[in-house]
C-alpha cells in the first residue's frame, strides 16, 4: 500500500509573564514526518526536507527552537503550532516542552543520561546472561533475561526518539521501538516460568502466540511497505489493551511461587510489585492525571535488574555448591587414597601370606601326584601284560579321581580303568581307597572273575562310605571297566559299571558296554550282579578302555561334548602303532577342545595281547 499522506497541526495557547526578559525557546523530541514550527504566525524552523506537496518524508531528529521576545506577546495569549506530515495514521511531532533555553536544555541532558544509561545496563544485562546461556544451554531462562534487556534497551532508545538522534530513519523508531517493546511484555512470563519450572498453562500459550504474531505482523508490513499503518489502524489498541492482562499474570505466577516456597520467589515477587507500580502510574499519565512522562519502560528496567540480581545469585549459589562439592570430593578422594593405600599395604601382606600357603599347597600336591603315579602300574609291568599299549592319563588337576589298576596272579592278570567321583584330591583320595578294596578282593579272597570281583567291590566301597548313613551330602562311588585274561587262552573276560570296551579289528569295531549299576553309592544294591562278556580275540584284536571325561569334553564350533559316535569314529581312523594311536588321541582330544577349559580327568587306555 502507499504511504498514508495528509497533515496535521498541534497548537498549544500560552501567557506570557511580563518579567520574562530572556528569550525563550521550544523543545522538540522529534517527528515521524517532516515539519514547520510556528509563533504567533511566524515561521522560526522548517525541516530542511519539507515537501509541502509530499509531507511524508524523514522525520526530524530532537531539535531546539529558539523563540525571540519581539514574536511573543505579554498582553494576550500566544499561540504555537506545528505543521506535519502524518505517518502510517499518526501525527508528527512528538513531546515537544516550552521554557527557558538553560532549563530545557538540563531537563533534556538529565533525559538523555537516564534513558541512555538505562539502556546502556540493559544491554549490558543482554551480553552478560547471552554469554552465560551460550555457557548453560540447558538453561533457558539466562537466554530469555538477556533477551529481556534487549528489548528493554530498544524499548527506551526508541519511546523517547533517542533513536532519531543516531539514526534518522523511519527504521529506528517503528520496528525497533514496537518489537521491543512488543517482546518486553512477552518475555519475562517465559523467564518466569522458565526458573521456577512452573509449566506453562493455556494463558502463556496464548500470549506466546499474539505477541509472536504481533512482531511478525510489524516486522512483515515494514519490511513491504516501510510503514505500520494497518497495525498502528486496527491492532494498536489490541496490544494496548494487553498490557492490562500481562501484569496480573505475572502477579499470579509470582504468587503461586510464594505459595509454592520455591527459592528466590519472595525477591522475584519484589521485581514483579515495581512492575505493577510503574505500570498503575503510566496508566494515571496517560490519562493526563499525572503530569510526567509514562515510567512504564522504566518499570520493566527494574523489574529485570531484580531478575537478573535473582539470577546472579543462583549461579553464585551453583557456583559455591560446586566449590563445596569439589572439596569434598577431594577430600573423598584423599580418603580413598589413603585407604587404597593401606588397602594395597593389606593386599600385599595377604597376597604373601596366600602366596607361600599356595606354594606349600602346590608342593603338597605335587607330593600327592607322586605318590598317586607310584600307585600306577610301571611301565615294567605293563609290557609283562600287554603286547603293545598306550596310556593317555590327563587328570583335570594336579591329582585326579582317574585311575587304572592291575594284578597279575600265576594263571593270569586282570586289568581296570577306574573313575571315581569327583576330581582333585577328593577323586584322589576316593582312588587310593578302591585301590586297596581291588588288592584285597583279589589277594585275600582269591577272586579274580571280573563280575565277582565288582560284585564285592560294590559292597566294600558302600561299607567304607559308610554309605547306610542318613547324610545326603554322603553319597560318593565309582564307575569302572575290568578285564582279566587267562594265560595261554585268547579269550578277554569283561565286566564293567557304566564304563565300556572297545575291540577293533580288520576295520570294524564292536563295543560291550558295562552294566548300568554304578558301585559304592547309596543306590547301589548289595546284592547287585554285574554282566560278564567274554571276548575272543587275535594278534590283530586292538582293545580300547576310556572313563567319561574324555567323551564329555566340550568343543567344536558350538561347544557341544565330544560324545560316543566321535570317539568310536577316531578309533576307526587310528593307524600305527599304539604309541602312535594314543599320540592321534590326545592330539584330536585337544583339537577338539581348543581354547576350552578341560572339564573332568582323561584316562584312555589301548592295547594288544599275546596270542602264545
Amino acid at each position: 500500500m502507499a504511504n498514508y499522506h495528509g497533515f496535521v497541526e498541534y497548537e498549544k495557547e500560552f501567557i506570557l509573564d511580563k518579567d520574562v526578559t530572556n528569550d525563550i525557546c521550544l523543545r522538540l523530541w522529534g517527528s515521524y514526518s517532516s515539519i514547520q514550527l510556528f509563533i504567533n504566525g511566524h515561521l522560526i524552523h522548517q525541516s530542511q526536507n519539507w515537501n509541502k506537496d509530499n509531507p511524508h518524508t524523514i522525520g526530524e531528529s530532537p531539535f531546539t527552537a529558539s523563540i525571540p521576545l519581539q514574536f511573543l506577546k505579554t498582553d494576550s495569549i500566544n499561540t504555537i503550532a506545528v505543521k506535519s506530515g502524518t505517518y502510517s495514521g499518526w501525527g508528527g511531532a512528538v513531546l515537544f516542552e516550552l521554557g527557558y533555553v538553560n532549563k530545557i536544555n538540563r531537563r533534556f541532558k538529565q533525559h538523555i543520561i537516564k534513558d541512555v544509561g538505562v539502556s546502556s545496563i540493559s544491554l549490558f544485562i543482554f551480553i552478560y546472561f547471552l554469554f552465560q546461556y551460550l555457557l548453560r544451554k540447558k538453561e533457558k531462562y539466562s537466554l530469555y533475561i538477556a533477551l529481556s534487556g534487549l528489548s528493554v534497551s530498544l524499548f527506551i532508545m526508541g519511546f523517547f526518539c533517542h533513536w532519531y538522534s543516531l539514526f534518522n530513519f523511519a527504521f529506528s523508531y517503528w520496528l525497533l521501538t514496537f518489537i521491543g517493546g512488543i517482546n518486553m511484555y512477552l518475555l519475562p512470563i517465559h523467564f518466569i516460568h522458565s526458573f521456577f519450572n512452573i509449566k506453562k498453562g493455556m494463558i502463556a500459550k496464548v500470549f506466546t502466540v499474539f505477541y509472536c504474531t504481533l512482531s511478525i505482523f510489524v516486522f512483515l508490513e515494514f519490511s513491504l511497505t516501510n510503514q505500520v499503518f494497518y497495525f498502528v489502524k486496527y491492532i494498536y489498541i489490541f496490544f494496548n489493551l494487553s498490557y492490562i492482562l500481562v501484569v496480573p499474570y505475572l502477579f499470579f505466577i509470582g504468587i503461586k511461587a510464594i505459595r509454592q516456597k520455591l527459592e528466590f520467589s519472595k525477591i522475584m515477587f519484589i521485581g514483579i510489585l515495581i512492575l505493577g507500580i510503574s505500570f498503575l502510574l503510566s496508566m494515571l499519565s496517560f490519562a493526563s492525571i499525572l503530569r510526567f512522562d509514562p515510567p512504564i519502560g522504566e518499570g520493566f528496567f527494574a523489574m529485570i535488574v531484580v531478575f537478573s540480581f535473582v539470577l546472579a545469585k543462583r549461579f553464585a549459589q551453583t557456583h559455591q555448591n560446586l566449590e563445596t562439592a569439589h572439596g569434598d570430593l577431594i577430600s573423598a578422594a584423599n580418603e580413598i587414597r589413603e585407604l587404597n593405600d593401606s588397602l594395597e599395604v593389606k593386599v600385599a601382606s595377604r597376597t604373601r601370606e596366600l602366596s607361600e600357603k599356595n606354594e606349600l599347597i602346590t608342593e603338597s600336591l605335587e607330593y600327592a601326584a607322586q605318590i598317586q603315579q607310584s600307585v600306577l602300574p610301571a611301565r615294567e609291568e605293563m609290557v609283562t601284560l600287554f603286547e603293545d599299549y598306550f596310556t593317555l592319563w590327563k587328570p583335570k588337576g594336579i591329582v585326579g579321581g582317574d585311575i587304572y589298576w592291575r594284578h597279575q596272579h600265576e594263571d593270569g592278570f586282570l586289568f581296570a580303568v577306574i573313575d571315581c567321583t569327583g576330581h582333585g584330591v577328593p577323586g584322589a583320595l576316593l582312588t587310593m581307597s578302591v585301590t586297596s578294596a581291588m588288592d584285597y578282593i583279589v589277594e585275600q579272597m582269591n577272586i579274580f572273575d571280573p563280575a565277582d570281583v565288582l560284585f564285592h567291590l560294590n559292597n566294600i566301597m558302600k561299607g567304607k562310605l559308610n554309605q547306610g548313613s542318613t547324610d545326603p551330602f554322603a553319597d560318593d562311588g565309582l564307575e569302572i571297566a575290568l578285564v582279566s585274561c587267562t594265560n595261554g587262552m585268547s579269550r578277554l573276560h569283561f565286566a564293567g559299571s557304566k564304563l565300556r570296551l572297545f575291540a577293533l579289528e580288520k576295520g570294524e569295531i564292536n563295543e560291550y558296554k558295562g552294566s548300568r549299576y554304578s558301585i559304592g553309592f547309596k543306590r547301589s544294591r548289595k546284592d547287585q550282579k554285574f554282566e560278564q562278556h567274554t571276548i575272543h580275540f587275535t594278534e590283530e584284536t586292538r582293545f580300547f578302555l576310556t572313563t567319561d571325561g574324555f567323551i564329555e569334553q566340550s568343543g567344536g564350533p558350538k561347544g557341544f561334548g565330544l560324545g560316543w559316535e566321535r570317539f568310536r569314529k577316531l578309533l576307526l581312523e587310528s593307524r600305527g602303532s599304539m604309541s602312535e594311536t594314543g599320540s592321534f588321541l590326545e592330539k584330536s582330544f585337544d583339537d577338539y577342545r581348543n581354547e576350552r577349559e578341560q572339564r573332568d580327568d582323561v584316562l584312555v587306555i589301548g592295547f594288544t595281547l599275546d596270542v602264545d
